[in-house]
């Protein structure tokens, strides 16, 4: 199950990608070249970059917003003198053109592999139509100087780099993924170890350390009584850990602006997560349950997060996932602190609604499954077995 859960997820980014969302800026142009380089750019971009991207045509202006609120990948910038530069080469008299030249920004935010299936997908359809257009300038041209038929054959030049540079020791961009897994991890690990500390402090199960083996005397509880202790404790502890790792962090370096805004958001998810695990251990058991919970908040969550891989470039199984999956708004929101300067458009404020809504959830669910239990003689938590009598026959 788990390879194929992780393999199936990241085989092929770029054949499974569809939607990626991207910006092309056309800024107006400061000479209106007989040709509309500009235009051609756009509409090459525009009609043939195919299904894997979603592009939007905004102004120069409404290019730092989009950003700022994480709502692309990247942009191209055709810039005002691209078709002043493109006309440049047409002219016999100019020895000494001006090199058209447009921009790729990427968000430096969303990860290296975001980047390059921007700029990978977007550099080559320049750099062809940019081609295009030299071949038929020098169709029509006169007699031109070396220096333009050279240009001509490759006029128009690609600068590729993110439209914001990330803080210094951010894991070029990962740090976020990876402080998100340590949440996920915690919350999860903690639920895991809750769950059978609380039962063996009750005397349900016995307590191993090593060789000793130790029974407490059996103290009675319901079942929804059990199940709000740990709640209890899990709610308690989340802060706690929250600290703890925020802490690791700073003593290694990680950049971790807003200190009290992420401990907020910390403390949130590691309850969240683990209050939701010690919930599918209360419906489904021990054993049942840690591979319920391990399948849910480690393998299906990591692959559905966008954490290292575009949620638009894994295969639709994953993209539907990452609607309820916690990872994902995990991921929004930890995006939003470490890189947006805590932008509640970019993330934040979604994934704060999700957070709570999966607490919530998994709250209600635990309740609900074991209060349907406790009603239920069956299902006694009792940890005495029962003994059935059996008639014996000489």
């Amino acid at each position: 199950m788990l390879p194929l859960i992780y393999l199936s997820a990241t085989v092929d980014p770029k054949g499974e990608m569809r939607d990626l969302p991207i910006a092309v800026v056309v800024e107006p142009q400061s000479v209106e070249g007989t040709i509309a380089a500009a235009e051609v750019v756009s509409d090459a971009i525009r009609d043939h970059l195919g299904e894997g991207f979603s592009i939007a045509e905004i102004a120069p202006d409404e290019l730092a917003q989009e950003f700022a609120e994480d709502r692309i990948a990247g942009a191209a910038i055709i810039p005002a003198n691209f078709d002043e530069s493109m006309t440049s080469l047409s002219d016999p008299a100019n020895s000494a053109p001006s090199t058209p030249t447009v921009r790729i920004l990427t968000n430096a935010a969303d990860g290296g592999l975001s980047g390059g299936l921007v700029s990978g997908s977007l550099a080559p359809l320049i750099t062809a139509a940019g081609e295009q257009i030299g071949t038929k300038i020098a169709a029509t041209a006169a007699s031109l100087p070396p220096a333009n038929k050279l240009l001509l054959a490759h006029p128009v030049h690609v600068e590729v780099g993110p439209y914001e540079a990330l803080p210094d020791r951010s894991g070029l961009g990962t740090s976020a993924f990876y402080f998100g897994l340590v949440l996920l991890l915690v919350g999860f690990i903690g639920a895991s170890v809750v769950h059978p500390l609380l039962d063996s402090v009750l005397g349900f199960i016995p307590t191993e350390v090593g060789p000793i083996v130790q029974r407490r005397s059996y103290i009675r509880l319901s079942r929804v009584r059990t199940l709000a202790s740990k709640f209890v404790l899990m709610l308690l502890l989340a802060p706690l850990a929250a600290i703890i790792v925020q802490a690791v962090a700073a003593t290694v370096g990680v950049a971790t602006p807003q200190p009290l805004a992420l401990w907020a958001f910390a403390s949130a998810t590691i309850a969240a997560i683990g209050v939701s695990a010690l919930a599918v251990f209360a419906i489904f058991g021990s054993g049942l349950g840690s591979l319920a919970n391990m399948l849910f908040f480690i393998a299906l969550a990591m692959t559905s997060s966008g954490g290292t891989v575009p949620i638009a470039a894994t295969p639709p199984l994953f993209r539907w996932l990452s609607t309820f999956e916690p990872f994902h708004p995990i991921m929004e929101g930890l995006r939003a602190l470490f890189y947006f300067g805590e932008n509640s458009p970019a993330g934040l404020d979604n994934a704060w609604i999700r957070i709570v809504i999966g607490g919530v959830v998994g709250l209600t669910l635990g309740f609900l499954f074991a209060a349907i239990y406790d009603k239920i003689p069956r299902f006694s938590r009792h940890p005495e077995p029962a003994i059935e009598r059996v008639a014996v026959h000489n």
